[in-house]
Protein backbone atom coordinates (compact mmCIF):
# COMPACT_ATOMS: atom_id res chain seq x y z
CA UNK A 1 0.00 0.00 0.00
CA UNK A 2 1.55 3.55 -1.06
CA UNK A 3 2.11 5.71 1.74
CA UNK A 4 1.02 9.46 1.16
CA UNK A 5 3.08 12.30 1.87
CA UNK A 6 1.96 15.79 2.63
CA UNK A 7 3.81 19.09 2.83
CA UNK A 8 5.18 20.55 5.54
CA UNK A 9 2.47 22.90 7.16
CA UNK A 10 0.97 21.81 10.20
CA UNK A 11 -1.51 24.76 11.22
CA UNK A 12 -5.15 25.40 11.86
CA UNK A 13 -5.34 25.37 7.92
CA UNK A 14 -3.97 21.56 7.61
CA UNK A 15 -6.92 20.90 10.68
CA UNK A 16 -9.72 22.45 8.60
CA UNK A 17 -8.87 20.02 5.93
CA UNK A 18 -8.66 17.33 7.57
CA UNK A 19 -12.21 18.06 9.71
CA UNK A 20 -13.57 18.25 5.73
CA UNK A 21 -12.11 14.89 4.70
CA UNK A 22 -13.39 13.44 7.86
CA UNK A 23 -16.66 13.77 6.60
CA UNK A 24 -16.69 11.18 3.62
CA UNK A 25 -13.50 9.26 4.97
CA UNK A 26 -13.85 5.31 6.38
CA UNK A 27 -9.91 5.04 7.79
CA UNK A 28 -8.44 2.42 8.01
CA UNK A 29 -7.42 3.39 11.84
CA UNK A 30 -9.09 5.90 14.37
CA UNK A 31 -6.29 6.77 16.87
CA UNK A 32 -8.17 8.70 19.97
CA UNK A 33 -5.45 10.91 22.01
CA UNK A 34 -2.91 13.11 21.42
CA UNK A 35 0.02 12.02 24.05
CA UNK A 36 3.03 10.40 22.76
CA UNK A 37 1.64 7.25 22.68
CA UNK A 38 -1.23 8.09 20.51
CA UNK A 39 1.08 10.27 17.75
CA UNK A 40 3.58 7.49 17.92
CA UNK A 41 0.93 4.86 16.66
CA UNK A 42 -0.45 7.20 14.05
CA UNK A 43 2.81 7.62 13.25
CA UNK A 44 4.11 4.05 13.10
CA UNK A 45 0.39 3.18 10.93
CA UNK A 46 0.58 5.61 8.67
CA UNK A 47 4.55 4.67 7.87
CA UNK A 48 3.03 1.04 6.86
CA UNK A 49 0.42 2.48 4.50
CA UNK A 50 -2.67 2.79 6.51
CA UNK A 51 -5.02 5.42 6.26
CA UNK A 52 -5.32 7.01 9.67
CA UNK A 53 -6.61 9.77 11.33
CA UNK A 54 -5.73 11.21 15.26
CA UNK A 55 -8.37 12.50 17.35
CA UNK A 56 -6.92 14.55 20.41
CA UNK A 57 -9.68 16.81 22.56
CA UNK A 58 -7.24 18.87 24.34
CA UNK A 59 -3.65 19.90 22.81
CA UNK A 60 -0.85 16.86 22.04
CA UNK A 61 0.28 16.46 25.08
CA UNK A 62 -2.03 17.82 27.27
CA UNK A 63 -2.10 15.51 30.27
CA UNK A 64 0.90 12.70 31.20
CA UNK A 65 2.62 13.33 28.51
CA UNK A 66 4.10 16.75 29.21
CA UNK A 67 4.20 16.47 32.94
CA UNK A 68 6.78 13.24 32.96
CA UNK A 69 10.45 13.73 34.58
CA UNK A 70 11.28 14.36 31.12
CA UNK A 71 13.94 11.64 30.94
CA UNK A 72 14.90 9.21 28.45
CA UNK A 73 15.98 6.37 30.64
CA UNK A 74 16.29 2.36 31.43
CA UNK A 75 15.16 2.92 34.40
CA UNK A 76 18.08 1.58 37.17
CA UNK A 77 15.24 1.69 39.79
CA UNK A 78 13.34 -1.52 37.78
CA UNK A 79 16.25 -3.50 38.39
CA UNK A 80 15.20 -3.73 41.92
CA UNK A 81 12.10 -5.61 40.92
CA UNK A 82 13.97 -7.85 38.19
CA UNK A 83 12.38 -6.09 34.85
CA UNK A 84 15.44 -6.76 33.13
CA UNK A 85 13.26 -6.94 29.84
CA UNK A 86 11.86 -3.48 30.21
CA UNK A 87 15.38 -1.90 31.23
CA UNK A 88 17.11 -3.67 28.29
CA UNK A 89 14.04 -2.29 25.91
CA UNK A 90 14.79 1.47 27.51
CA UNK A 91 18.23 1.08 27.02
CA UNK A 92 17.94 0.35 23.54
CA UNK A 93 15.47 3.21 22.78
CA UNK A 94 17.74 5.46 24.87
CA UNK A 95 20.66 4.87 22.45
CA UNK A 96 18.09 5.11 19.33
CA UNK A 97 16.87 8.93 20.30
CA UNK A 98 20.08 9.89 21.11
CA UNK A 99 21.10 9.31 17.44
CA UNK A 100 18.22 10.80 15.70
CA UNK A 101 17.47 14.00 17.64
CA UNK A 102 20.05 14.78 19.35
CA UNK A 103 18.82 18.02 19.99
CA UNK A 104 15.79 17.08 22.19
CA UNK A 105 17.32 14.32 23.69
CA UNK A 106 20.68 14.91 25.20
CA UNK A 107 22.87 12.79 27.68
CA UNK A 108 22.70 14.11 30.90
CA UNK A 109 24.95 12.46 34.27
CA UNK A 110 23.91 11.51 37.15
CA UNK A 111 25.60 11.25 40.61
CA UNK A 112 24.34 8.67 43.20
CA UNK A 113 25.45 9.51 46.85
CA UNK A 114 25.68 6.78 49.58
CA UNK A 115 25.42 6.89 52.87
CA UNK A 116 26.53 4.64 56.01
CA UNK A 117 23.95 2.36 57.05
CA UNK A 118 21.30 2.72 54.22
CA UNK A 119 20.07 -0.45 52.74
CA UNK A 120 21.40 0.57 49.10
CA UNK A 121 25.44 0.61 49.96
CA UNK A 122 28.38 0.77 47.78
CA UNK A 123 28.53 -2.75 47.02
CA UNK A 124 24.90 -3.34 46.10
CA UNK A 125 24.74 -0.36 43.77
CA UNK A 126 28.04 -1.10 42.10
CA UNK A 127 26.82 -4.41 41.22
CA UNK A 128 23.47 -2.47 39.59
CA UNK A 129 25.24 0.02 37.71
CA UNK A 130 27.63 -2.91 35.69
CA UNK A 131 24.54 -4.59 35.40
CA UNK A 132 22.63 -1.15 33.86
CA UNK A 133 25.85 -0.72 31.48
CA UNK A 134 25.89 -4.19 30.48
CA UNK A 135 22.04 -4.16 29.58
CA UNK A 136 22.72 -1.05 27.31
CA UNK A 137 25.43 -3.23 25.46
CA UNK A 138 27.77 0.11 26.71
CA UNK A 139 26.22 1.77 24.39
CA UNK A 140 25.94 4.66 26.81
CA UNK A 141 26.84 8.86 26.92
CA UNK A 142 29.90 7.03 29.83
CA UNK A 143 30.61 4.43 31.87
CA UNK A 144 29.51 4.87 35.63
CA UNK A 145 32.18 5.69 37.66
CA UNK A 146 32.91 5.61 41.46
CA UNK A 147 33.36 7.79 43.98
CA UNK A 148 35.24 8.34 47.13
CA UNK A 149 33.79 10.03 50.16
CA UNK A 150 36.46 12.94 49.53
CA UNK A 151 36.24 13.01 45.74
CA UNK A 152 32.85 13.18 45.88
CA UNK A 153 32.83 16.24 48.37
CA UNK A 154 35.03 18.08 46.38
CA UNK A 155 33.39 18.12 42.89
CA UNK A 156 29.47 18.04 44.81
CA UNK A 157 29.89 20.40 48.10
CA UNK A 158 26.29 20.67 48.37
CA UNK A 159 25.85 17.60 49.12
CA UNK A 160 25.55 16.35 52.61
CA UNK A 161 28.74 15.44 54.22
CA UNK A 162 27.62 13.38 57.15
CA UNK A 163 28.08 10.01 57.35
CA UNK A 164 28.53 10.08 53.29
CA UNK A 165 30.70 7.27 52.81
CA UNK A 166 31.13 8.07 48.89
CA UNK A 167 29.12 7.62 45.68
CA UNK A 168 28.49 6.58 41.88
CA UNK A 169 28.05 8.51 38.95
CA UNK A 170 26.27 7.34 35.74
CA UNK A 171 24.75 8.27 32.70
CA UNK A 172 21.14 8.93 31.57
CA UNK A 173 19.38 11.26 29.28
CA UNK A 174 17.17 14.40 29.92
CA UNK A 175 14.32 15.14 26.90
CA UNK A 176 11.84 17.60 25.75
CA UNK A 177 8.67 15.51 26.38
CA UNK A 178 6.20 17.71 24.93
CA UNK A 179 7.89 18.89 22.26
CA UNK A 180 8.88 14.67 20.97
CA UNK A 181 5.02 14.12 20.94
CA UNK A 182 4.47 17.07 18.82
CA UNK A 183 7.02 16.17 16.69
CA UNK A 184 5.28 12.61 16.31
CA UNK A 185 1.86 14.30 15.30
CA UNK A 186 3.68 16.72 12.85
CA UNK A 187 5.50 13.42 11.27
CA UNK A 188 2.65 11.38 11.30
CA UNK A 189 0.52 14.46 9.42
CA UNK A 190 3.46 14.07 6.92
CA UNK A 191 2.55 10.66 6.34
CA UNK A 192 -0.96 11.51 5.44
CA UNK A 193 -2.56 11.06 8.62
CA UNK A 194 -5.64 13.53 9.55
CA UNK A 195 -4.54 15.02 12.69
CA UNK A 196 -6.92 17.26 14.58
CA UNK A 197 -6.75 18.37 18.43
CA UNK A 198 -9.40 19.94 20.29
CA UNK A 199 -11.96 17.63 18.68
CA UNK A 200 -13.43 15.69 21.68
CA UNK A 201 -14.65 11.38 20.81
CA UNK A 202 -18.04 11.71 22.58
CA UNK A 203 -19.54 8.59 21.82
CA UNK A 204 -19.07 5.29 20.20
CA UNK A 205 -20.83 4.50 17.14
CA UNK A 206 -22.19 0.81 17.64
CA UNK A 207 -22.36 -2.02 14.66
CA UNK A 208 -24.57 -4.67 15.76
CA UNK A 209 -24.37 -8.05 13.74
CA UNK A 210 -26.58 -10.89 15.78
CA UNK A 211 -24.96 -10.96 19.24
CA UNK A 212 -21.95 -9.14 18.65
CA UNK A 213 -21.50 -5.52 19.03
CA UNK A 214 -18.43 -3.66 17.21
CA UNK A 215 -17.36 -0.18 16.93
CA UNK A 216 -16.83 1.50 13.67
CA UNK A 217 -16.84 4.78 14.57
CA UNK A 218 -16.96 7.91 16.87
CA UNK A 219 -19.53 11.23 16.95
CA UNK A 220 -17.09 14.11 18.15
CA UNK A 221 -17.35 17.69 18.68
CA UNK A 222 -15.19 20.21 17.45
CA UNK A 223 -14.42 22.20 20.99
CA UNK A 224 -12.87 25.38 18.74
CA UNK A 225 -16.54 26.00 17.32
CA UNK A 226 -19.03 27.09 20.01
CA UNK A 227 -21.62 28.26 18.57
CA UNK A 228 -21.96 24.51 16.80
CA UNK A 229 -24.24 21.59 18.92
CA UNK A 230 -23.36 19.00 16.09
CA UNK A 231 -21.37 16.25 15.68
CA UNK A 232 -19.14 14.72 13.42
CA UNK A 233 -18.92 10.91 13.00
CA UNK A 234 -15.55 9.53 12.18
CA UNK A 235 -15.81 6.08 10.72
CA UNK A 236 -13.31 3.72 11.06
CA UNK A 237 -12.56 -0.43 10.48
CA UNK A 238 -10.20 -0.42 13.73
CA UNK A 239 -10.67 2.00 16.64
CA UNK A 240 -7.26 2.26 19.35
CA UNK A 241 -7.37 4.13 22.62
CA UNK A 242 -4.61 5.21 23.70
CA UNK A 243 -6.40 7.80 26.26
CA UNK A 244 -3.60 7.02 29.24
CA UNK A 245 -5.42 8.19 32.63
CA UNK A 246 -8.88 8.33 30.82
CA UNK A 247 -9.26 4.68 29.60
CA UNK A 248 -11.09 3.44 32.30
CA UNK A 249 -13.58 6.13 31.41
CA UNK A 250 -13.24 5.68 27.77
CA UNK A 251 -14.01 2.01 28.52
CA UNK A 252 -17.22 3.13 30.07
CA UNK A 253 -18.99 4.48 27.21
CA UNK A 254 -18.13 1.40 25.24
CA UNK A 255 -21.07 -0.47 27.86
CA UNK A 256 -18.24 -1.85 30.35
CA UNK A 257 -17.04 -4.20 27.42
CA UNK A 258 -12.78 -4.39 28.45
CA UNK A 259 -11.33 -7.42 28.76
CA UNK A 260 -11.96 -6.92 32.38
CA UNK A 261 -15.01 -6.40 33.35
CA UNK A 262 -15.10 -6.74 37.05
CA UNK A 263 -12.43 -4.42 37.80
CA UNK A 264 -10.43 -1.22 36.60
CA UNK A 265 -8.37 -1.77 33.76
CA UNK A 266 -5.83 1.02 35.46
CA UNK A 267 -3.71 1.32 38.83
CA UNK A 268 -3.43 4.91 38.56
CA UNK A 269 -0.40 6.67 40.55
CA UNK A 270 0.02 10.64 40.59
CA UNK A 271 3.64 11.83 39.93
CA UNK A 272 4.56 15.64 41.22
CA UNK A 273 7.47 17.17 40.50
CA UNK A 274 8.66 20.92 42.22
CA UNK A 275 10.75 23.47 39.90
CA UNK A 276 13.37 25.89 41.48
CA UNK A 277 15.19 28.98 40.02
CA UNK A 278 18.57 28.05 39.25
CA UNK A 279 20.02 30.79 41.29
CA UNK A 280 17.91 29.22 44.59
CA UNK A 281 18.96 25.36 43.65
CA UNK A 282 22.53 25.85 42.06
CA UNK A 283 23.96 22.40 41.29
CA UNK A 284 24.88 21.50 37.35
CA UNK A 285 24.72 18.00 37.73
CA UNK A 286 21.55 15.78 37.88
CA UNK A 287 21.34 13.86 41.23
CA UNK A 288 19.49 10.21 41.80
CA UNK A 289 18.56 10.64 45.29
CA UNK A 290 17.50 7.52 47.55
CA UNK A 291 14.75 7.82 49.87
CA UNK A 292 15.16 5.36 53.13
CA UNK A 293 12.04 4.89 54.44
CA UNK A 294 9.85 4.05 51.54
CA UNK A 295 12.66 2.65 49.19
CA UNK A 296 11.30 5.26 46.52
CA UNK A 297 14.08 7.58 44.45
CA UNK A 298 14.06 11.23 43.80
CA UNK A 299 15.64 12.99 41.43
CA UNK A 300 16.73 16.65 40.88
CA UNK A 301 17.27 17.44 37.44
CA UNK A 302 18.93 21.10 36.03
CA UNK A 303 17.57 21.63 33.03
CA UNK A 304 19.74 24.84 31.45
CA UNK A 305 18.44 24.08 28.18
CA UNK A 306 15.08 25.73 29.05
CA UNK A 307 14.98 29.09 28.46
CA UNK A 308 16.59 30.88 32.00
CA UNK A 309 17.00 27.60 33.30
CA UNK A 310 15.63 25.77 35.67
CA UNK A 311 15.96 22.89 38.64
CA UNK A 312 13.17 19.71 38.51
CA UNK A 313 12.93 17.92 41.78
CA UNK A 314 11.06 14.58 41.41
CA UNK A 315 8.94 12.40 41.55
CA UNK A 316 6.21 11.76 43.98
CA UNK A 317 4.64 8.16 43.62
CA UNK A 318 0.85 8.40 45.21
CA UNK A 319 -2.63 7.09 44.38
CA UNK A 320 -4.60 9.06 42.19
CA UNK A 321 -8.13 10.54 42.05
CA UNK A 322 -10.78 8.47 40.36
CA UNK A 323 -11.09 11.58 37.23
CA UNK A 324 -7.98 12.46 36.10
CA UNK A 325 -9.62 15.87 35.61
CA UNK A 326 -9.29 16.37 39.45
CA UNK A 327 -5.83 15.33 39.95
CA UNK A 328 -3.80 18.30 41.65
CA UNK A 329 -0.84 18.64 43.50
CA UNK A 330 -1.46 17.86 47.27
CA UNK A 331 0.45 19.79 50.26
CA UNK A 332 1.86 16.27 51.41
CA UNK A 333 3.40 15.71 48.00
CA UNK A 334 5.15 19.25 48.08
CA UNK A 335 6.82 18.80 51.34
CA UNK A 336 7.91 15.38 50.41
CA UNK A 337 10.19 16.22 47.80
CA UNK A 338 11.20 19.03 50.07
CA UNK A 339 12.01 17.20 52.51
CA UNK A 340 14.16 14.98 50.50
CA UNK A 341 16.10 17.57 48.69
CA UNK A 342 16.56 19.26 52.31
CA UNK A 343 18.32 15.97 53.68
CA UNK A 344 20.56 15.12 50.61
CA UNK A 345 21.37 19.68 50.34
CA UNK A 346 20.87 21.05 54.07
CA UNK A 347 22.13 24.37 53.60
CA UNK A 348 19.74 25.40 50.57
CA UNK A 349 17.10 25.04 53.30
CA UNK A 350 14.56 24.83 50.55
CA UNK A 351 11.10 26.51 51.50
CA UNK A 352 7.72 25.96 49.67
CA UNK A 353 7.98 30.09 48.61
CA UNK A 354 10.77 28.49 46.86
CA UNK A 355 8.93 26.49 44.14
CA UNK A 356 7.95 28.70 41.61
CA UNK A 357 6.41 25.99 39.59
CA UNK A 358 5.22 22.64 39.65
CA UNK A 359 4.36 19.75 37.52
CA UNK A 360 1.61 17.16 38.37
CA UNK A 361 0.93 13.99 35.46
CA UNK A 362 -0.84 10.41 36.08
CA UNK A 363 1.03 7.27 34.99
CA UNK A 364 -1.42 5.00 33.67
CA UNK A 365 0.17 1.57 35.12
CA UNK A 366 -1.79 -1.63 33.93
CA UNK A 367 -3.65 -2.89 37.35
CA UNK A 368 -2.70 -6.24 37.68
CA UNK A 369 -5.17 -7.42 39.81
CA UNK A 370 -3.09 -7.91 42.97
CA UNK A 371 -2.78 -5.93 45.67
CA UNK A 372 0.43 -5.07 44.72
CA UNK A 373 2.33 -1.10 46.13
CA UNK A 374 2.21 1.33 43.74
CA UNK A 375 6.00 1.38 43.80
CA UNK A 376 5.98 -2.52 42.84
CA UNK A 377 3.24 -2.59 39.61
CA UNK A 378 5.23 -2.87 36.52
CA UNK A 379 6.05 -0.07 33.95
CA UNK A 380 5.48 -2.58 31.13
CA UNK A 381 2.48 -1.57 28.81
CA UNK A 382 -0.48 -3.77 28.19
CA UNK A 383 -2.58 -3.78 25.36
CA UNK A 384 -5.88 -5.78 25.00
CA UNK A 385 -9.37 -5.47 23.23
CA UNK A 386 -12.43 -5.06 24.10
CA UNK A 387 -15.77 -7.53 23.08
CA UNK A 388 -16.62 -4.97 20.72
CA UNK A 389 -13.08 -5.27 18.91
CA UNK A 390 -11.48 -1.67 20.52
CA UNK A 391 -7.89 -1.58 20.82
CA UNK A 392 -6.51 -0.27 24.25
CA UNK A 393 -3.53 0.44 25.86
CA UNK A 394 -1.83 0.81 29.42
CA UNK A 395 1.07 1.62 30.90
CA UNK A 396 4.45 1.67 29.45
CA UNK A 397 7.18 4.31 29.74
CA UNK A 398 7.74 7.30 27.76
CA UNK A 399 10.88 6.00 26.47
CA UNK A 400 9.61 2.82 24.98
CA UNK A 401 6.80 4.80 22.97
CA UNK A 402 8.16 3.54 19.84
CA UNK A 403 8.29 0.29 20.78
CA UNK A 404 4.66 0.55 22.28
CA UNK A 405 3.67 1.40 18.74
CA UNK A 406 4.97 -1.05 16.32
CA UNK A 407 2.87 -3.53 19.41
CA UNK A 408 -0.22 -1.49 18.83
CA UNK A 409 -0.60 -1.34 15.26
CA UNK A 410 0.68 -4.98 15.16
CA UNK A 411 -2.18 -6.35 17.09
CA UNK A 412 -4.55 -3.97 14.85
CA UNK A 413 -2.84 -6.33 12.27
CA UNK A 414 -3.58 -9.13 13.67
CA UNK A 415 -7.27 -8.51 14.43
CA UNK A 416 -7.75 -7.36 10.86
CA UNK A 417 -6.82 -10.97 9.73
CA UNK A 418 -9.35 -12.21 12.05
CA UNK A 419 -11.99 -10.79 10.38
CA UNK A 420 -10.54 -10.84 6.75
CA UNK A 421 -10.15 -7.37 6.18
CA UNK A 422 -8.14 -6.32 2.86
CA UNK A 423 -5.72 -4.01 3.06
CA UNK A 424 -4.15 -4.26 -0.78
CA UNK A 425 -1.55 -6.85 -0.69
CA UNK A 426 1.11 -7.58 2.79
CA UNK A 427 1.59 -4.96 4.89
CA UNK A 428 5.11 -3.74 5.44
CA UNK A 429 6.15 -3.78 9.16
CA UNK A 430 6.91 -1.59 11.16
CA UNK A 431 9.60 1.38 9.71
CA UNK A 432 12.34 2.96 11.34
CA UNK A 433 11.57 6.49 9.80
CA UNK A 434 12.82 9.65 11.11
CA UNK A 435 11.59 10.55 14.26
CA UNK A 436 11.78 14.69 14.16
CA UNK A 437 10.27 16.43 11.50
CA UNK A 438 13.51 18.70 11.75
CA UNK A 439 16.84 17.16 12.64
CA UNK A 440 19.35 18.78 14.43
CA UNK A 441 21.83 21.26 13.90
CA UNK A 442 25.17 20.20 14.92
CA UNK A 443 25.60 23.49 16.89
CA UNK A 444 22.59 22.27 18.94
CA UNK A 445 24.45 19.65 20.62
CA UNK A 446 27.05 21.80 21.22
CA UNK A 447 26.85 24.35 24.55
CA UNK A 448 24.25 25.28 25.86
CA UNK A 449 25.84 28.72 26.81
CA UNK A 450 26.12 29.25 23.20
CA UNK A 451 24.30 32.38 21.27
CA UNK A 452 20.64 31.27 20.21
CA UNK A 453 21.56 27.73 21.81
CA UNK A 454 17.69 27.64 22.95
CA UNK A 455 16.30 27.96 19.44
CA UNK A 456 18.87 25.15 18.11
CA UNK A 457 18.61 23.03 21.41
CA UNK A 458 14.01 23.07 21.10
CA UNK A 459 13.49 23.28 17.34
CA UNK A 460 16.87 21.40 15.68
CA UNK A 461 17.34 23.06 11.76
CA UNK A 462 13.76 25.09 12.62
CA UNK A 463 15.63 27.03 14.52
CA UNK A 464 17.59 28.76 11.63
CA UNK A 465 13.72 29.74 10.13
CA UNK A 466 12.59 31.41 13.53
CA UNK A 467 16.08 33.42 13.10
CA UNK A 468 15.62 34.55 9.71
CA UNK A 469 11.43 34.84 10.23
CA UNK A 470 12.31 36.87 13.21
CA UNK A 471 14.86 39.20 10.84
CA UNK A 472 11.56 39.91 8.35
CA UNK A 473 9.42 40.73 11.22
CA UNK A 474 12.32 43.20 12.48
CA UNK A 475 12.31 41.56 16.06
CA UNK A 476 14.96 41.52 17.89
CA UNK A 477 17.00 38.28 18.28
CA UNK A 478 17.96 38.70 21.79
CA UNK A 479 16.29 38.19 25.02
CA UNK A 480 17.51 38.72 28.56
CA UNK A 481 14.88 36.13 29.86
CA UNK A 482 16.12 33.08 27.97
CA UNK A 483 13.12 33.22 24.96
CA UNK A 484 14.90 34.81 21.91
CA UNK A 485 12.93 35.68 19.42
CA UNK A 486 9.54 35.19 21.22
CA UNK A 487 7.35 36.74 18.88
CA UNK A 488 8.70 34.73 15.87
CA UNK A 489 9.00 31.47 18.05
CA UNK A 490 4.76 31.98 17.74
CA UNK A 491 4.88 32.44 14.68
CA UNK A 492 6.99 29.42 13.61
CA UNK A 493 4.87 26.92 16.15
CA UNK A 494 1.13 28.27 15.01
CA UNK A 495 2.16 27.56 11.62
CA UNK A 496 4.62 24.53 12.07
CA UNK A 497 3.24 22.75 15.26
CA UNK A 498 -0.42 23.43 15.23
CA UNK A 499 -0.81 25.68 18.15
CA UNK A 500 -4.38 26.55 17.88
CA UNK A 501 -4.61 28.33 21.81
CA UNK A 502 -1.94 30.86 23.06
CA UNK A 503 -2.08 28.18 26.28
CA UNK A 504 -0.72 25.76 24.05
CA UNK A 505 2.22 27.92 23.48
CA UNK A 506 2.85 28.81 27.28
CA UNK A 507 2.13 25.74 29.00
CA UNK A 508 3.84 22.91 26.25
CA UNK A 509 5.28 24.29 23.42
CA UNK A 510 8.48 26.07 25.36
CA UNK A 511 8.62 26.30 29.11
CA UNK A 512 7.20 29.77 29.99
CA UNK A 513 4.77 28.87 32.33
CA UNK A 514 7.15 26.35 34.06
CA UNK A 515 10.79 28.39 34.52
CA UNK A 516 9.39 31.90 35.15
CA UNK A 517 7.64 33.08 38.58
CA UNK A 518 5.91 35.05 36.36
CA UNK A 519 4.64 32.42 34.10
CA UNK A 520 5.49 34.89 31.66
CA UNK A 521 2.18 37.22 32.08
CA UNK A 522 4.20 40.21 30.64
CA UNK A 523 3.99 39.02 27.20
CA UNK A 524 0.50 37.93 27.61
CA UNK A 525 -0.65 41.11 25.48
CA UNK A 526 1.81 41.55 22.93
CA UNK A 527 1.78 37.42 22.17
CA UNK A 528 -1.80 37.62 21.60
CA UNK A 529 -1.50 40.09 19.18
CA UNK A 530 0.63 38.21 16.92
CA UNK A 531 -2.17 35.33 17.72
CA UNK A 532 -4.45 37.01 16.51
CA UNK A 533 -2.28 38.20 13.16
CA UNK A 534 -1.23 34.42 12.61
CA UNK A 535 -4.72 33.36 13.06
CA UNK A 536 -6.51 36.14 10.73
CA UNK A 537 -7.81 38.41 12.76
CA UNK A 538 -7.02 42.08 13.59
CA UNK A 539 -3.97 42.37 16.44
CA UNK A 540 -6.28 44.30 18.50
CA UNK A 541 -9.64 42.89 17.53
CA UNK A 542 -11.93 41.38 20.14
CA UNK A 543 -10.57 37.75 19.44
CA UNK A 544 -7.34 38.95 20.34
CA UNK A 545 -8.41 39.96 24.17
CA UNK A 546 -10.23 37.16 24.02
CA UNK A 547 -7.47 34.92 23.63
CA UNK A 548 -5.22 37.04 26.02
CA UNK A 549 -7.71 36.85 28.66
CA UNK A 550 -8.42 32.99 28.30
CA UNK A 551 -4.44 32.31 28.49
CA UNK A 552 -4.58 34.48 31.80
CA UNK A 553 -7.79 32.26 33.11
CA UNK A 554 -5.93 29.18 31.78
CA UNK A 555 -2.68 30.15 34.08
CA UNK A 556 -4.21 31.05 37.33
CA UNK A 557 -6.24 27.29 36.70
CA UNK A 558 -2.92 25.40 36.66
CA UNK A 559 -1.48 27.61 39.81
CA UNK A 560 -4.35 25.90 41.40
CA UNK A 561 -3.53 22.54 39.86
CA UNK A 562 -0.30 22.62 40.78
CA UNK A 563 -0.92 24.14 43.97
CA UNK A 564 1.18 27.65 43.65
Amino acid sequence: MEIRNRGSGFSHRERKASLKRMIDTEYDLLVVGGGITGTATARDAASRGLKVALLERGDFACRTSSNSSKLVHGGLRYLENFEFKLVFESLSERAHLLKVAPNMVRPMPFVIPVYKGTSRGMGLLSLGLWLYDTLSLFRTPGRHQRYSRKELMREHPLVDSENLVGGFQYYDASMWDDVMAVEAARAASRLGVDVVTYFEAVKPQLEISGNKTRVTGYFCRDLLDAESTAMTLVRAKQIVLCVGPYTDLCLKTLGGESARPQESVLKPSTGVHLVFESSRFPVKTSYLLPVEKDGRVVFVLPRPDFGPGCVMVGTTDGASEENPDDVTVRTEETQYLLDVANRYFPTLKLTREDVISATVGIRPLFNPGSQSTLQSVSREHHIDVTRSGVVYVVGGKYTTHRQMARDIVDQTLKIWLERAYSYGGPMPPSTHHPDTSAPANPSAVGDLNSKHAFLNSRYGSDGEKIEKLASLENESCTDPDGFPCLLSQLRHCIREEMVLKLEDFYLRRIPLFLVRRDHGLPWVDQLSRVWAQEMGYEPNSKEAKDEAAALRSAIERERKIRGL
